[in-house]
């Protein structure tokens, strides 16, 4: 077998992997849906083949099959990894440009999925455009860990104190705890930049202000000049901004002043 071949095999049996991987979670997903107990037109029918379930179990099943098979046939092809290969593998993990790509790949994660659901807009971006930018601006390890540390902390304690869905508008305990962390993380990163250069650099007197007041800007923007929905309209800041728009700017730009 020529390497050329060898090695399409193993890119077969990494994105077999994945597409196992994909379609193992979308299928788990999919068990949230009623199968037996569907709805047709909202009304309760006990027939299967009316549940909305059917296409997704179709797709990801047979993609699960589709990825089974791919694995096998590079299995087959000599697309398992020796142990040089796993031995690269590993080299390749610990070289810094994996480290920092990982390194976003947590941010924009923790982001997603445990910020924007359940804390204040401006803040949650605020604090992750800080971080990315201080983070990998000059190339050091040093500031993006920082960066993600700053970041992961009130994205986890966001999900552990206010994970179900019906707790996401709950008391802004987690939107202080993420404007904490940017304080914190604007402190650090200025006094970590001088403690390193000797002076402050001249990106670090801009990127906390551009950070807060942009998604402070679009946020209003997409609220009152768009009328487009939010996320989380109950936020620390978002809230007092609604409540004082419709309560004191509105009646005076309508000319109804008490």
């Amino acid at each position: 077998m020529t390497d050329e071949k060898r090695s399409l095999r193993q890119k077969d049996f990494w994105a077999a992997l994945a597409l196992m991987a994909a379609s193992a979670g979308l299928l788990f997903k999919t068990l949230e849906i009623p199968f037996f107990q569907a709805r047709a037109a909202g009304i309760a029918d006990g027939k299967w083949y009316n549940s909305a379930a059917i296409v997704p179990y179709m797709v990801f099943g047979l993609l699960f099959v589709l990825s089974v098979t791919l694995l096998v046939i590079s299995i087959r092809g000599d697309g398992l990894p020796t142990r040089a290969d796993l031995e690269k593998i590993a080299a390749q993990a610990r070289a810094p440009l994996f480290q920092k790509f990982c390194i976003i790949c947590l941010m924009l994660l923790a982001y997603i999925f445990g910020l924007v659901p359940r804390v204040d807009f401006t803040l949650a971006t605020a604090l992750v455009m800080m971080a990315l930018t201080y983070g990998f601006y000059e190339g050091r390890m040093r500031p993006a860990i920082l960066s993600l540390i700053l970041v992961l902390l009130p994205s986890v304690y966001a999900m552990i104190v206010h994970f179900p869905s019906e707790q996401w508008a709950k008391p802004h305990d987690d939107d202080i705890v993420t404007l904490i962390g940017f304080v914190v993380l604007v402190g650090v990163a200025l006094v970590e930049a001088i403690r390193t250069h000797g002076s402050l650099p001249g990106y670090l007197r801009y990127v906390p202000i551009i950070s807060f007041f942009t998604p402070l800007l679009l946020v209003i923007a997409m609220a009152f000049g768009f009328h487009q929905n939010v996320p989380n309209r109950t936020g620390l800041l978002f809230s007092q901004i609604e409540y004082h728009y419709y309560v004191t700017l509105k009646p005076l730009l309508d000319g109804r002043k008490d």
